[in-house]
């Protein structure tokens, strides 16, 4: 429906690879006051690597994600970067060619932020799906190695 299509950030990923964000999303209805994909782009990557494109988690003990680490500004499981890839790109990037590439990693991260927000219509669930892998109301009490639990991330997201 048209209605719920004006709602949808829209994004285009330019011939260098970079990003464009150029749709105006969520009104006023969201505490932390995030309006475009690169707002809710911007405070993942705050609480995530504190905006280094660099960084690197800690291999994974347990669970799905187990062996794996999360790489760069906003912290994407290794695993999920070839699938993410091709699904927003076209094409498949390797980790290494993720990790090396600011462009890549913000293409990536844009795309997926941009279909979070279509699927939940509202930034809490998008923080809580990144860092969780379900909206808040089903994330709130998971918790990471740390001991950081949605809520609590997606407190931080909105500080």
């Amino acid at each position: 429906d048209s209605n719920t299509q004006s709602n949808v950030p829209e994004y285009k990923v330019n011939a260098d690879g970079s990003i464009s964000v150029f749709k105006k999303v969520g009104g006023g209805t969201n505490k932390a006051s995030i309006k475009t994909v690169e707002d809710a782009m911007s405070r993942i990557s705050n609480v995530e690597s504190g905006g280094n494109y660099q960084a690197l988690g800690p291999v994974v003990q347990s669970g799905s994600y187990k062996g794996q680490q999360a790489l760069g500004k906003y912290q994407v499981m290794y695993g999920n970067i070839g699938p993410w890839s091709k699904e927003v790109l076209g094409y498949e990037v390797t980790p290494q060619q993720f990790y090396n590439s600011p462009q890549i990693q913000d293409a990536i991260v844009a795309g997926k932020m941009a279909q979070l927000y279509s699927k939940h219509k509202n930034w809490d669930d998008v923080a809580s799906v990144w860092f969780t892998g379900q909206p808040l109301s089903k994330g709130y009490n998971k918790s990471d190695v740390l001991g950081t639990t949605g809520r609590q991330y997606v407190d931080k997201f909105n500080a």
